[in-house]
């Protein structure tokens, strides 16, 4: 019969031993190994994460300065195609310029040619309208004095002076005062030929023949 627990000896037990008598791990121990290959498992999980984290930064690094290359190249081709832009508006204005410019003279040309065609026109129609009145003028003083002739041969025959003879004369001046302008040549022609026709009962046939000549020249 087994003693009671409170009569066995104190002290270290000794090494227990299995039901067939080998001796057996401390349960302690494989706590402790259990425990360390916990802690290496957790060392080994934090410096994987680690090294992880390195090679995300890295790489994003990586991305940043592929990101930041790219950027440079659309910067720089956009400055280029800017410059393009502005080197085609500037053609484009030079171009506008010197179309303008060439609009510009080209109607000073044709404005300095009409002007120029006008006085042309007008000066030689002012000179053909002078020469017209010129002869006209001739005309008229040739055919004023060959009246005056003929007043001058019918106031001769004539001992008294007829009142139609002096309304003769009166028309004569008149039509030589007419010829200064342009205006009064056809209203002393008028008057001629009326102060003609009343002459002609006064100075005789040859009279009437010689202002019938008149009149006609």
């Amino acid at each position: 019969m087994s003693e009671p627990s409170s009569n066995r000896p104190s002290g270290r037990p000794g090494i227990a031993v299995d039901a067939l008598g080998g001796g057996v791990v401390d349960p302690t121990q494989n706590v402790k190994d259990l425990s360390e290959a916990a802690n290496k498992r957790q060392d080994d999980l934090r410096e994987a994460f680690v090294d992880w984290v390195k090679a995300e930064i890295d790489n994003l690094k990586h991305l940043l300065k592929a990101y930041a290359e790219h950027q440079k190249e659309l910067t720089a081709k956009e400055s280029s195609r800017l410059d393009s832009i502005r080197q085609v508006d500037e053609v484009n204005k030079t171009t506008a310029q010197a179309q303008n410019n060439l609009a510009i003279a080209t109607l000073a040309k044709q404005t300095t040619d009409l002007q120029t065609t006008l006085q042309t026109q007008v000066a030689s129609a002012a000179n053909a309208v002078e020469a017209r009145r010129q002869a006209d003028m001739a005309e008229v003083n040739k055919r004023v004095s060959a009246l005056e002739l003929a007043l001058s041969a019918s106031t001769g025959k004539s001992t008294a002076t007829d009142p139609m003879t002096a309304t003769l004369a009166a028309e004569v001046k008149a039509l030589r005062e007419a010829n200064s302008t342009r205006t009064g040549f056809d209203a002393g022609k008028a008057a001629v030929v009326a102060a003609a026709l009343a002459a002609a009962g006064l100075a005789g046939g040859g009279g009437v023949a010689l202002m019938v000549q008149v009149l006609k020249s």
